[in-house]
């Protein structure tokens, strides 16, 4: 493969790596930031470790560069000689590293005058002392590491006792362009998230049925995204006897999303953890109420139980359902109380906290 650098360039030239690129918040992070990345950098490259058939569409653009490949192991001798050999030709400024193997792999094959970024998004419970300790001895190669949020930053300091280094930005939100105040709304739910055990969207579907057994609304629940769980979930909709009620809509486009989003009234997030499930911010800047477990940087990013309708729930049907129910108020859905809504996501436009990288890759 040939690589083109920049030589000629004023601007500095970027790498991101990632293990992969389907559904997630890493992900849909980095293609928000790609168009502000392109007016930055004189050329983006974007290592993708393990390509797929159900990777986000990236449009196209003459700044951007993309490499493939097909590996699906940490120990990829092969992957390896191809990324050193990629560092040496392409000469990056900037490498922005997420996800484990991405990390490991760019901070040991990464040109010396490289600053290297590690984005970790996620409170990464499931890492094993090894894991950890692999990345502590790494983490001398590491220029900054941005966490989405101060739960992030509290658990990865702990692990890899390089504080210093760390710097708390979010993931940005796509900011809507239409006047979301005025849409006609129902009184339906959406759920959106890897059905997967950690998003908890068993707790999403028990809530929901305690909450139609009891409050006898005519409501529906979207269910948006794919998983393991989605057998189970399907199955446990028609023991409820409510699968009529429930939309299992697979992923879907973001467009496609927010349209689901500007027809529904709530959003609820089940999250066992999470580093900041951004969909709760998109459904607010959406206009959309929320209801929430206290997982990920809820507390630290916008005021739960408060005037605006976002609502902190318990890990409990009986208290999700209730708050599901009262986010339905009609005080909630005045054109103030969406207005509120709207102004919590205003911090985190793509401009905004592509900004802030860029700031922290030139410190």
């Amino acid at each position: 493969m040939k690589y083109m650098r920049e030589k000629n360039s004023s601007y500095k030239n970027i790498v991101i790596c990632l293990d992969g690129f389907r559904h997630g918040g890493t992900q849909h992070a980095v293609l928000h930031m790609l168009p502000y990345l392109y007016k930055t950098f004189g050329k983006v490259y974007l290592i993708i470790l393990q390509q797929d058939k159900l990777d986000l569409t990236i449009a196209p653009n003459t700044n951007l560069e993309i490499v493939r490949f097909d590996s699906i192991k940490l120990a990829d001798i092969h992957l390896l000689k191809k990324l050193y050999h990629f560092f040496r030709l392409v000469k990056p400024d900037i490498v922005l590293a997420s996800m484990y193997r991405s990390i490991v792999l760019t901070a040991i094959t990464k040109n010396s005058k490289s600053r290297l970024i590690w984005m970790e998004q996620n409170t990464y419970l499931m890492r094993t002392k090894n894991q950890w300790r692999l990345l502590r001895i790494l983490a001398f190669r590491v220029f900054k590491i941005i966490c989405i949020s101060s739960d992030v930053e509290n658990l990865t300091s702990r692990k890899i006792l390089s504080r210093k280094k760390m710097v708390v930005i979010p993931n940005p939100v796509m900011i809507p362009s239409e006047d979301v105040n005025h849409l006609t709304r129902h009184n339906d739910f959406i759920f959106v998230g890897r059905l997967v055990k950690q998003k908890n969207p068993s707790l999403a579907l028990e809530s929901f049925n305690y909450f139609l057994k009891t409050y006898n609304l005519d409501s529906c629940l979207h269910i948006v995204g794919d998983g393991e769980l989605m057998p189970i979930l399907k199955l446990m909709a028609e023991e409820f006897g409510i699968i009529e009620k429930c939309i299992f809509h697979g992923f879907l486009p973001n467009k496609d999303v927010y349209s689901i989003l500007n027809r529904a009234k709530t959003l609820i997030s089940t999250s066992i953890i999470e580093g900041l499930a951004m969909v709760r911010l998109e459904a607010l800047v959406n206009g959309n109420c929320l209801v929430t477990t206290n997982s990920g940087g809820t507390e630290q990013y916008f005021r739960a139980n408060s005037d605006i309708g976002v609502f902190l729930a318990k890990e409990d049907k009986l208290d999700f359902s209730q708050k599901m129910y009262l986010s339905l108020s009609k005080k909630y859905w005045e054109p103030i109380a969406i207005e509120k809504r709207k102004r919590v996501g205003k911090d985190f436009s793509p401009e905004k906290i592509c900004s802030l990288y860029v700031a922290q890759f030139n410190s």
